[in-house]
């Protein structure tokens, strides 16, 4: 017995050496004066510079509530989706009838019918139809017929679809959100999806709510688009705005030919009046996007229409790289070069290649960055985005590297909206650790005294090990960099009160063995086998509420729920492993009773 002891000892004492080698950037960490911590905060990187060389890195970080920072809640626009996906699909139509010459009259995307899923083609005869059933309809399997009316046919985008789009749509919006923070080298984000169409953000640490929202509010989604420099249905539009003003222009192309340019100009605060003056004047096939059109002199920027194609030829979905360029001295402003992968490089060069001396518009987040003319093929796979506007250089500099960052991160797959925002200070934080601290002291003294005064060695054996219980869950959380809020110190002390009560119950047993007449060994034997079926009954129960909880909360109820998983595993190991070393070592010489 004695043997088993000693190697049973020697295990408890190389899990709690390993627990302190794990625990070490925790110590270093809570030791930092607020200088260091804020350069830590501000840099990640500069944590190793405080840890010694053989230690590891991972350490536990405070959560939202302890050391202030960024709450907030967006909604994502799930109909926004669903639209985009049959915009995509009415493109895609278009060229599917155009390559198998299927005849029609026009196949538009309903963006202001119901929720925007809906898709209208119109056939020029019935053989064109009859074709389609035949050959196409199967793989439009994304679409489910509405209605019939003649040559005319409508779609929406299928109920199965749209719950696929829709979930993709959140888990994309959480990668991206992700990504961009992870570029902001924010300690310990946490990024959750809360409800269907909501995703919940804490930044820790961070101490600009601005800076956070601008940087993961932009949909970052970029598209080029050919610009159509022969229809001039704007000139023949009547009832035009007084705000408004028609400008026509032209320049002479390299090939000899001649591109013209017919446009509205308009203030920006009009914006909303034109979209509403315009619509249902366009033609099939084309799209009215807007842009600002810069000013020299300072003056305040007017805006202007492009009339573009409606098929987008290439999205920063092919994008692999984008990154800050200084300008020249030449061109000053500073710009975003953007590099494609294999396939969009591909693509850019056919595109530029079949439309030499013709505008391409690269459209961001809906609104035309600029349109510049194609005067030779474009091969290289490389284009630019320049920060323009009467704004200082500095101002363009810091949208320049937002915007880098947005789209290396990629686009966000549907608009998003802030629907909660709160920031927490970093001293109120401060308060909040400090009571939590006070209060852990005072429950965990008064539950020492209580066991010390009732069970006396047994009490004593049962602080020991509590304490080892906490020591056990705070190095796991270390070990995989977890973050610890209040409620997950509240996870911590019921971990406690739940150790407490395995060994009282451990206690209460092996008094009534004593009672009975049984020696201290025999009865530690009885007390530790009874007692197990009540503590493991126990501990799985609350494992199964802390899995819910885990499974169904949020970020403070999640941190609940781990720590006190954790804690569970680690009650199990000292309350009943450990103790029982204690009691077998203090029973190695047979006592006719133990001071319990």
């Amino acid at each position: 017995m004695q043997t088993s002891v000693l190697i049973r000892l020697a295990l408890v004492l190389g899990l709690t050496a390993l627990g302190g080698y794990v625990l070490t950037p925790t110590i270093i960490y809570f030791s930092l004066t607020d200088e260091e911590l804020a350069e830590v905060q501000k840099d990640t990187a500069k944590f190793k510079d405080h840890l010694p060389t053989w230690a590891p890195e991972s350490h536990i970080v405070p959560g939202l509530d302890l050391q202030g920072g960024v709450h907030m809640v967006l909604g994502v626009d799930l109909d926004k989706a669903v639209s985009d996906r049959a915009r995509r699909i009415s493109n895609r139509m278009r060229g599917e009838f155009e390559e198998k010459k299927i005849a029609f009259t026009s196949v538009d995307h309903l963006e202001d019918v119901g929720k925007g899923d809906r898709v209208r083609a119109v056939f020029a005869d019935a053989k064109g139809l009859e074709t389609f059933d035949k050959d196409l309809v199967d793989v439009y399997a994304d679409l489910a017929e509405v209605s019939r009316d003649g040559l005319t046919v409508t779609w929406r985008v299928h109920p199965n679809w749209v719950a696929k789009v829709r979930t993709d749509a959140v888990d994309q919006t959480i990668k991206t959100i992700t990504n961009r923070i992870d570029k902001m080298h924010v300690t310990e984000p946490s990024i959750t999806k809360r409800g269907d169409s909501q995703v919940q953000v804490q930044l820790p640490g961070f101490a600009n709510p601005e800076e956070a929202k601008a940087l993961i509010g932009r949909t970052a989604q970029l598209e080029f688009q050919m610009c159509d420099d022969e229809s001039d249905f704007l000139v023949k539009a009547e009832g035009l705005p007084e705000w408004a003003k028609l400008q026509q222009s032209g320049f002479q192309r390299k090939d000899g030919g001649y591109t013209q340019d017919i446009f509205l100009e308009f203030p920006e605060e009009k914006l909303p009046e034109m979209r509403t003056w315009i619509t249902g004047k366009v033609p099939t096939g084309l799209v009215i996007k807007y842009g600002p059109e810069f000013v020299r002199g300072g003056d305040a920027p007017k805006w202007r229409t492009y009339t573009l194609k409606a098929d987008v030829a290439l999205t920063g979905d092919d994008l692999v790289n984008a990154q800050v360029s200084m300008g020249s001295p030449e061109q000053p402003q500073p710009s975003v070069s953007i590099e494609f992968s294999p396939t969009g490089k591909q693509l850019f060069g056919e595109l530029t290649t079949k439309n030499v001396g013709k505008r391409m518009a690269i459209v961001l987040e809906d609104r035309v960055d600029s349109a510049p003319s194609i005067n030779e093929p474009i091969t290289g796979g490389n284009a630019s985005i320049s920060m323009g506007g009467s704004r200082t250089r500095e101002e363009m500099l810091k949208d320049a590297n937002q915007l880098s960052i947005v789209l290396k991160s990629g686009a966000l797959p549907a608009p998003i909206t802030f629907r909660e925002e709160r920031s927490v200070g970093p001293s109120l934080g401060k308060d909040a650790l400090a009571a939590s601290k006070k209060a852990s002291m005072f429950g965990v003294a008064l539950v020492a005294l209580f066991m010390l005064l009732v069970y006396r060695v047994g009490g004593l054996f049962a602080i020991i090990a509590s304490a080892l219980n906490v020591f056990f869950v705070l190095a796991v959380l270390s070990l995989f960099g977890g973050s610890l809020s209040l409620p997950g110190i509240a996870g911590l002390l019921l971990t406690v009160g739940m150790a407490v009560d395995a060994n009282i119950i451990i206690n209460e047993r092996i008094r009534e063995e004593l009672l009975s007449g049984k020696t201290a060994r025999s009865a530690v034997d009885a007390g530790y086998n009874a007692a197990f079926t009540a503590i493991l009954d126990s501990n799985v129960a609350s494992a199964l509420a802390g899995f819910v909880c885990l499974e169904f909360g949020s970020g403070p109820v999640q941190n609940f729920a781990i720590t006190l998983l954790i804690g569970i595993g680690s009650t199990m190991f000292t309350a009943v492993f450990v103790t029982r070393i204690f009691f077998d070592l203090y029973t190695l010489k047979d006592r006719d009773t133990l001071m319990i």
